[in-house]
């Protein structure tokens, strides 16, 4: 009997080195979206809660696409959300990006980047 189940674990621990790791499929990178914004117009603080509600009630959309605000009011309020934020109080991201109109939407993916007036916050979805 004991050289039975010797025997057993023998073969399986030879044949566990010759089963194949599941194969998986390649994962794109996700997009990226950068918005740039400025907190202390109304309407546009209004976007910036429409970006972060869509952002965390999505879980497909925070996957494939990492957002980045970039507040261009030095004197707002610090936001906390689902998105990356920064402040752009010394202007880096605007000398780098200079977008025509604020709100502005620039998408990066697949080695291309495109930018545009950001109307509402359903436009993000575009950058996927």
């Amino acid at each position: 009997m004991f050289r039975l189940s010797g025997f057993i674990l023998l073969i399986a621990f030879a044949t566990a080195g010759l089963a194949k790791a599941p194969v998986k499929s390649p994962r794109l990178s996700p997009g990226e979206a950068i918005v740039f914004l400025d907190s202390g117009n109304i309407r546009q603080g209004f976007l910036l809660r429409q970006l972060s509600e869509q952002l965390y009630f999505s879980q497909q959309l925070r996957q494939k696409l990492t957002v980045t605000i970039i507040d261009i009011n030095h004197k707002g309020v610090v936001y906390r959300g689902p998105a990356n934020y920064l402040k752009d109080s010394t202007g880096t991201w605007v000398a780098k990006y200079r977008p025509d109109k604020i709100p502005a939407l620039f998408c990066l993916k697949k080695g291309k980047a495109s930018n545009r007036e950001m109307l509402n916050a359903q436009e993000i979805r575009i950058c996927l």
